[in-house]
């Protein structure tokens, strides 16, 4: 990204009518001066920053809700050591896909082989959008809980998958489907008693009702977060899908990349519903019904500009995927995904929207 930056322009453009600016780009007076601690952090990157800075009482006040807290969080803490908030929150970026690779590797040999452990990590941290992997961006965090948390679901603990599942919805509100999960395991297989149920759930929402009454004290509205991703989504109609409807039937007219609807968006989302469907019979019964809601929930509730990114954490899908290619194909597979990550990372940073 460093040594290409250059061979890209820098899209002035939607720097500055289609994202927020916390840390101002130098470019835009020197076109050399590229920094990527600051490059690397375009557009939400830049919300996470100003809340790990300010917390949410910063400009665009009511805005800043719509992003969960556990990123920032971490980003404060670090930064609590470094004293630099960009810093830290490059630091924390590193660290969490380093612990990505590990994880993803670890889980799977777990549960399958090595060969196949091998093939989905280096499947998930070479797909071209795993460039928000390494920005500021809560997907990675995400991925690191989810992979805590299929586990756990697999091996029915309780405790930790109602931790976990806490964890999720704090990173990314579309951590309620592992929460639907978790409700639907306790009332099949959980022999306690009702009551016990149920406290598990609560556990599990503890996290989310902690961040509402913060929302409640410093705004007065503790379902603020709702509102504010209302601001930031608004769909075609309506009804739940209808971005991704209204997309599928404009297909023909969309440009094949924008920073709304385009073709790409939808044949990346419709992409990842396909393998869903082959998935259904391979994949262990919990983490399809996982993978699925984490496919459903971003196409009823957001555009498919958000919906398709989502995807990147779907890690199931990516299991699949990697299981059915096989030989030259996986090698060809991978092959692309490492040009097209180049691609994005260099138009990543010089602020040309991807996903």
């Amino acid at each position: 990204m460093g040594l290409g930056s250059h061979w890209i322009p820098f899209d002035t453009f939607d720097y500055t009518h289609n994202a927020q600016h916390y840390v101002a780009d130098e470019r835009l007076k020197d076109p050399g001066a590229f920094n990527l601690q600051q490059a690397i952090g375009p557009y939400d990157g830049q919300w996470y920053l100003i809340i790990a800075a300010h917390s949410y009482t910063s400009y665009h006040f009511s805005m800043s809700y719509a992003f969960a807290p556990l990123l920032p969080l971490l980003i404060a803490m670090v930064d609590l050591v470094l004293h630099n908030v960009v810093l830290s929150a490059f630091v924390a970026a590193q660290l969490i896909l380093l612990a990505i690779f590990w994880l993803v590797y670890w889980l799977v040999v777990r549960w399958y082989d090595e060969h196949l452990a091998a093939k989905t990590a280096w499947l998930l941290l070479l797909y071209p959008f795993s460039i928000f992997y390494r920005s500021y961006f809560s997907e990675g965090l995400f991925l690191l809980l989810l992979v805590a948390c299929m586990d756990a679901m697999r091996l029915r603990r309780w405790l930790a998958i109602a931790l976990a599942v806490g964890g999720l919805i704090v990173t990314r509100f579309a951590g309620i489907a592992a929460e639907l999960v978790l409700a639907g395991q306790l009332w099949l297989h959980n022999p306690v008693r009702l009551t016990r149920r149920w406290a598990w759930v609560g556990l599990s929402l503890v996290p989310l009702a902690v961040f509402a009454v913060y929302c409640w004290v410093r705004s007065g509205d503790p379902l603020m977060f709702m509102a504010a991703q209302g601001k930031w989504f608004k769909p075609h109609s309506l009804l739940p899908g209808s971005a991704l409807l209204w997309s599928v039937l404009h297909f023909w007219s969309l440009p094949w990349h924008s920073f709304h609807a385009s073709k790409l968006d939808v044949l990346s989302t419709l992409g990842a519903g396909l393998l869903l469907y082959f998935a259904r019979h391979w994949l262990p019964r919990v983490w399809w019904w996982l993978a699925l809601l984490l496919w459903l929930i971003p196409v009823f509730t957001t555009d498919t500009m958000s919906a398709s990114r989502f995807q990147i954490v779907n890690l199931p899908l990516f299991l699949y995927a990697a299981h059915r290619l096989r030989g030259w194909q996986y090698a060809a597979v991978l092959m692309g995904c490492t040009l097209g990550l180049l691609l994005v990372s260099l138009r990543f940073v010089d602020w040309h929207w991807v996903g």
